[in-house]
């Protein structure tokens, strides 16, 4: 078995780093991250070698915030609520949630940006390392 989620996280890396205008980095990021849980939901969830990590969901998260369109609210919460299903998302992941929903600027959203710091605060306090917030950069 070849770390296929290794490979992608590289590509992933790469559009964020290619200087591509921000909508075509978000798309290219979004659309590898999504074959990634395909292939994995294919396996059943028993091959980990696809499930896609922590790191590969900030590289998404990121590829969503450099590029600030309409919908990009949405699908930054959509990427960061697989985050949570496949994975433990990492602070930084955190941190960019945190602070966009702060920024919306209405209750609810302040709300989740509330309950996702008391989140981030449980995890960072907890004593499994379960969280490992690794920064690699290619």
């Amino acid at each position: 078995h070849f770390p296929l989620n290794g490979l992608c996280m590289q590509v992933s890396s790469a559009w964020l780093n290619s200087g591509e205008d921000s909508e075509t980095i978000a798309k290219k990021n979004y659309a590898i991250l999504g074959g990634m849980i395909r292939l994995y939901e294919k396996s059943n969830g028993d091959d980990d070698i696809m499930k896609p990590n922590a790191l590969s969901f900030r590289l998404v998260l990121e590829s969503l915030l450099a590029h600030n369109d309409r919908g990009m609210k949405q699908r930054l919460w959509e990427t960061f609520q697989l985050a949570q299903k496949y994975t433990i998302a990492d602070m930084q992941s955190y941190m960019i949630m945190i602070h966009v929903l702060s920024s919306v600027g209405n209750e609810k959203m302040a709300e989740r940006a509330n309950m996702l710091l008391r989140e981030a605060v449980e995890i960072s306090m907890s004593p499994s390392p379960t969280c490992i917030d690794v920064d690699v950069t290619i």
